[in-house]
């Protein structure tokens, strides 16, 4: 939790207490822990010592792993004090006890551990054998994980392992460009990066549920319906005043059925003969990201964030080109002070506070663009210019709308937007696997479902009977955002979606045109699966952003029937990747649907990555608490351009954004930046 000096110090007292107990075993334990985190204050002298006792003691009591442990730890701290020789001792020493006693995941870390050593030696072909011996074991040890968030755990804690050995491949690469170190170093970025998601659009194809015993199946069926029950009981409470402890009830009760729900899914997955015949996908070769992902006019930005130094890929159909840039904290520290800067309009209306952030933007996200970009501008400027940008982010830049950022050519303001198409993705081996998926035929027209304007509460007006007295709407207030950060608390009307669902709606025919407000925005209608057949779907209405516990994220539909009654009115993540919705193109007008948890490797885990296991080929989603006002402007612009114009969606959200811009009214990146196209673009 980053508060390493708490820790020593209760480390310490365990440390005495197990010396006046005279618990060998227990102080073999706490030494090397203790060592750990005095190593990550800096303070290495005092690391090397308890490490040296640890091992010493270890020793004694003929504690194996224990003793492997405190070697690696020892050998670590030796190296950041320069005592190299010493540290690769220590180290071989351990990677011999790892092996004889079958610990494959200490393994790992060893191997990495001496990867790191031999890098720093100069040894890159010694350290590049360690490095992918231990990349190998990594893959090796995930593939036999059945439970997804375990997996995704798993590689978070081992993420510094493929960093090392990219790094290893780079440093060989600027060693010989010729070698082909870089195209190996990007396909390790891709093995690196959003595997869940693809190992599940993988799984997705198959039906694993055959040759699974039925009371367990059973038991699946039977959460499915206690976590509905659970969610209706959330819906009732929120639509009612006074009722914040029963929606606590409510969701305290859905959080512990999801739990279970999930457990379910894993042994479904350890039964099932289909899942276990399932082989683990390789992620996409250099090659087959040119042949089968790019096309002529696009070009692949890929970035990797590494403590010490990371790194962006550009490649195109005839050419690669990569550039070291500097390490996590620094680019991080950008680009949340950017985001910051972007959505200062959430939390002040104030003017002049406002026109300083905007000063502060602009200075900021030149600087974010220069540092990201500036390896590149030769050529944005000049082969790529006009080509379409396929963006795929690492860490906190997976909160920045690149169209936005200006062009890193020193002194301009102009955005790449104006000179680009900008698109992003989880992983360029996502993309290709939903390419590769067996599709129906896409209905004749364009096929539309619009979903808008919900009823949240019985003291809605349109609500015919009532169940409390009847309370008159508060206006419409300048700057209601479509977002919700839990569902601790009820949801305000959204008006102006409702101007945006009848923009929509007057650009389609009404012969291919589902178009449900009001009460009939519910979530029984998706159930009933009456969006399989679109080709476009809309959602227009409050977002959740469940950051904590992912499964609680999702959209919020009509709450109440037309007599005011509570329904469920919410569509979990879970509902969604129980969907078939094999649609072109999803477009979740709500706040933050762009976000999620954020985990190493994986990226984030939220709405976007639910719509696309379910079948959808691109989302658009927004990456902030949008304005409802600019919103329904911004997307009356889109589905113009992208109904009547018969233009691409991301080349219509390009066109809406670049239009919305210019009017002084939405001029700040805040009203038209925050959406952005994820997925396929053709």
């Amino acid at each position: 939790l980053g508060e390493d000096g708490k820790a020593s110090d209760a480390l310490e007292e365990a440390l005495s207490l197990t010396r006046l107990k005279a618990e060998g075993p227990a102080e073999a334990d706490v030494l090397p822990i203790l060592a750990k985190v005095l190593a990550r204050r800096g303070e290495h002298a005092r690391a090397i010592e308890y490490a040296r006792r640890a091992v010493q003691l270890a020793r004694e009591i003929r504690y194996r792993s224990g003793e492997a442990e405190s070697l690696q730890i020892l050998g670590r701290n030796l190296h950041e004090v320069g005592q190299t020789e010493e540290a690769e001792q220590d180290l071989r020493e351990a990677l011999r006890i790892r092996q004889s006693i079958g610990t494959p995941s200490g393994e790992v870390r060893t191997r990495a551990a001496l990867a790191t050593v031999e890098r720093d030696r100069g040894e890159l072909r010694e350290a590049l054998a360690q490095a992918e011996a231990a990349v190998t074991l990594l893959g090796e040890l995930r593939s036999r994980i059945t439970n997804p968030d375990l997996r995704a755990s798993f590689v978070d804690v081992q993420e510094d392992t493929y960093g090392i050995y990219l790094d290893i491949l780079m440093r060989l690469h600027e060693q010989d460009r010729s070698a082909g170190h870089d195209a190996a170093a990007l396909q390790t970025s891709e093995r690196a990066r959003a595997r869940v998601l693809l190992e599940a659009l993988i799984e997705a194809r198959a039906d694993i549920r055959q040759g699974v015993p039925p009371a367990l199946l059973e038991r699946e069926r039977a959460l499915q319906a206690d976590m509905n029950k659970a969610s209706a009981r959330l819906s009732k409470a929120l639509a009612r005043e006074g009722a914040a402890e029963a929606a606590a009830s409510a969701r305290q009760e859905l959080e512990r059925k999801s739990d279970e729900y999930r457990l379910v899914q894993t042994r479904i997955r350890q039964e099932s003969p289909r899942y276990a015949a399932l082989t683990q996908p390789e992620p996409a070769t250099v090659e087959q990201i040119r042949r089968d992902v790019l096309d002529d006019d696009t070009v692949l930005l890929e970035f990797y964030l590494g403590d010490d130094r990371s790194f962006l890929w550009a490649l195109t159909r005839s050419a690669l080109v990569s550039e070291a840039l500097p390490g996590r904290a620094t680019i991080e520290a950008i680009a949340r002070r950017v985001h910051g800067l972007m959505t200062a309009r959430q939390r002040t209306r104030v003017p002049a506070e406002l026109r300083t952030a905007d000063r502060q933007l602009e200075t900021a996200s030149a600087a974010l663009s220069r540092l990201l970009l500036g390896g590149i501008v030769a050529r944005l400027e000049t082969d790529w210019k006009g080509k379409r940008l396929l963006i795929v982010t690492s860490g906190a830049l997976a909160y920045i709308p690149f169209g936005a950022l200006p062009s890193p050519v020193e002194g301009s303001a102009r955005p790449l937007l104006r000179d680009h198409e900008i698109v992003f993705a989880p992983s360029a081996s996502v993309l290709l696997a939903q390419r590769g998926e067996s599709r129906p035929p896409p209905p004749s027209g364009t096929r539309v479902a619009v979903l808008a304007d919900p009823v949240f509460e019985a003291s809605d007006p349109r609500v015919h009977v009532r169940m409390a007295a009847p309370t008159t709407p508060a206006a419409p207030s300048v700057g209601l955002t479509r977002a919700v950060e839990s569902l601790g608390h009820g949801f305000t009307r959204l008006p102006f979606s409702r101007a945006e669902a009848g923009a929509i709606a007057a650009l389609v025919p009404r012969s291919s045109l589902l178009e449900a407000t009001d009460f009939a925005a519910s979530r029984s209608l998706v159930d009933k699966g009456a969006l399989g057949d679109r080709r476009i779907v809309h959602f227009a209405t409050h977002g959740l952003l469940d950051s904590g516990h992912p499964d609680l994220s999702g959209l919020v539909l009509s709450l109440v029937d037309e007599k005011g009654v509570a329904q469920d009115g919410f569509l979990r993540m879970q509902d969604i990747y129980n969907l078939r919705l094999p649609a072109d193109l999803v477009v979740l007008s709500a706040c933050q649907t762009a976000l999620g948890r954020e985990i190493r490797g994986e990226g984030l885990v939220g709405l976007t990555r639910g719509f696309m296991y379910a079948g959808a080929r691109g989302v658009v989603a927004s990456l902030w608490q949008v304005d409802d006002e600019s919103t329904a402007e911004l997307m009356k612009r889109f589905y113009r351009a992208m109904l009547k114009e018969k233009r691409r969606p991301a080349d219509a959200l390009r066109a809406a954004q670049l239009e919305l811009s210019l009017n002084p009214r939405w001029a700040a990146p805040f009203y038209w930046a925050g959406f952005v196209l994820q997925g396929e673009w053709r």
